[in-house]
């Protein structure tokens, strides 16, 4: 009862207090840029190395040892050019976890160093990630993440980000938070659902926004499907994205995303990660 307690008081907060994955793509354009993973992740179902950069609660979920590698070319709508935009590393080993990424951007470019922990108690994973920035060395970015597993098939996720309202590359980035739904249908389906706020730094309030995604495959193909969907606080769909990845304990994930301007729908980036995992107990669950 405690528990269910906690998560009930966690989401009863997402509204004003907590915020999404899809206000995560670019705060102010040419200047700040959040990990790749956070487009095509969940808050509530990610739980390998990459979950570092959407929901350090999801660390502690299973004890594992994972490795990543990521790389994001973006096209420039304008131009149609395609260029590297960013490339990211990290690990993960018994909830504790190191990630790097590297953000190119027109005039100049960024490191982010992100260090985080999870620790699982009974059905409930709490987190914490922090971020130092180069260039930035007074700026720091903290993240606190929770998991529950509500029932066997459907797992709850909040995380609240940037916390201490880090000014990057003289970008301020407002407080955001996540609360998120995932739900196990069978072996070979799985949906998510975010509802997302992020603070205006002008007036009261917050702005909201939504996310949706169905992944499906698994079974004696070591293949996955996804497909999200963000929508922005009117509903109206900000951007489509994609993907499939290949492998089981050792996987390779190709994700497209599409963007519709001028009423056209237009491909804006394409990434290609790598996973390695290895189950330190028990069996290991297949994830994106």
């Amino acid at each position: 009862m405690r528990a269910s307690a906690l998560v009930l008081s966690c989401l009863a907060c997402a509204g004003p207090a907590v915020a999404p994955v899809y206000a995560q793509t670019i705060v102010q354009p040419g200047l700040y840029r959040d990990a790749r993973s956070a487009a095509y992740l969940f808050a509530a179902s990610s739980a390998d190395a990459r979950t570092l950069w959407v929901n350090p609660g999801g660390l502690g979920i299973r004890l594992e040892a994972s490795v990543m590698g990521e790389i994001v070319v973006e096209r420039d709508l304008g131009s149609g050019d395609y260029s590297i935009a960013q490339y990211s590393a990290g690990f993960n080993s018994r909830g504790v976890s190191f990630g790097y990424r590297r953000d190119r951007f027109d005039s100049a470019g960024g490191n982010t160093f992100r260090l985080g922990a999870g620790r699982a108690m009974g059905r409930i994973a709490v987190g914490a990630a922090l971020s130092l920035y180069s260039g930035d060395p007074d700026q720091r970015e903290l993240d606190l993440g929770l998991r529950y597993a509500l029932t066997p098939t459907i797992e709850i996720g909040t995380v609240m980000r940037h916390i201490l309202r880090p000014v990057v590359r003289q970008t301020p980035i407002p407080v955001t938070g996540t609360a998120g739904l995932h739900w196990q249908v069978g072996a070979g389906l799985g949906l998510d659902a975010e509802a997302t706020a992020a603070d205006r730094f002008a007036g009261s309030g917050f702005d909201m926004s939504y996310r949706a995604g169905v992944q499906f495959g698994g079974g004696r193909l070591p293949a996955l499907l996804l497909a999200n969907v963000d929508l922005d606080s009117d509903l109206g769909i900000g951007r489509f994205v994609a993907g499939l990845a290949v492998g089981g304990a050792d996987r390779g994930v190709l994700i497209g995303d599409m963007v519709r301007t001028a009423g056209t729908t237009r491909l804006s980036a394409i990434s290609l990660a790598g996973i390695a995992t290895r189950s330190l107990v028990g069996p290991n669950r297949r994830s994106r």
